[in-house]
């Protein structure tokens, strides 16, 4: 595996710790239609990027579209001020990252607008080259995005911690690290038979410097 150019991640549950936040705007829909909102566990192991199909799969009226369901999520969903925090090693990351010279992006189903401000928010956007939300296929943003700044799939590196978000990302040739620490179960993450597991961002800084590590000693 080659050494990563561009370093892209997924927001929610991966750079950001918002599992709470998330059920809380998940049970919020299922109560608006009236619908048993199913476990936890089961449901968020179910989630893929393109959410709609799932929430339809478990109840949710077809006729409700991906605007009813955000308007309901964004209402009970928060602000981060309490339990939607950035992952800790987050921003030593992104910093350890641009001091190597290596590109940084977000790719994430999160709805554009609120993804924009909500970076922001946390102060940061300025440690980004890219961030993108509304990617409800991961294989095309990650393509784009790696088109976009004229790196080859094969020095990029995703981290995810989605079944789904991982599949696209490996069917794109990134090289792929499934996040266990997120909204789905470890056993989850491992199904899509990523090319690395991390449990938190410092495991993540120790695979760019396991691949840094290999490239130079095939370099000698």
């Amino acid at each position: 595996m080659d050494s990563p150019k561009l370093a892209a991640l997924d927001w929610n549950g991966t750079t950001l710790n918002d599992r709470n936040s998330a059920w809380r705007g998940i049970k919020a829909i299922f109560n608006h239609y009236q619908i048993q909102a199913p476990q936890a566990d089961n449901f968020f192991d179910s989630s893929q990027p393109d959410y709609l199909p799932v929430y339809h799969q478990h109840g949710i009226p077809k006729h409700a579209s991906k605007d009813d369901l955000n308007k309901i999520w964004q209402r009970h969903y928060g602000d981060y001020t309490s339990d939607g925090q950035l992952r800790e090693g987050v921003i030593e990351l992104l910093e350890f990252l641009k001091n190597l010279g290596i590109k940084t992006a977000i790719i994430s189903a999160e709805f554009g607008p609120v993804l924009e401000k909500r970076l922001n928010q946390l102060e940061l956007r300025e440690l980004l080259d890219l961030a993108w939300g509304d990617c409800l296929d991961k294989s095309l943003a990650l393509a784009k995005a790696a088109n976009e700044l004229g790196i080859p799939a094969a020095k990029v590196i995703y981290v995810d911690d989605n079944y789904h978000g991982l599949i696209q990302a490996k069917a794109t040739k990134v090289i792929t690290v499934g996040f266990t620490g997120g909204w789905q179960s470890p056993s989850k993450i491992s199904q899509a038979n990523p090319d690395f597991l991390a449990s938190n961002f410092y495991e993540v800084r120790q695979v760019v410097e396991t691949l840094r590590n290999l490239q130079e000693q095939g370099a000698t």
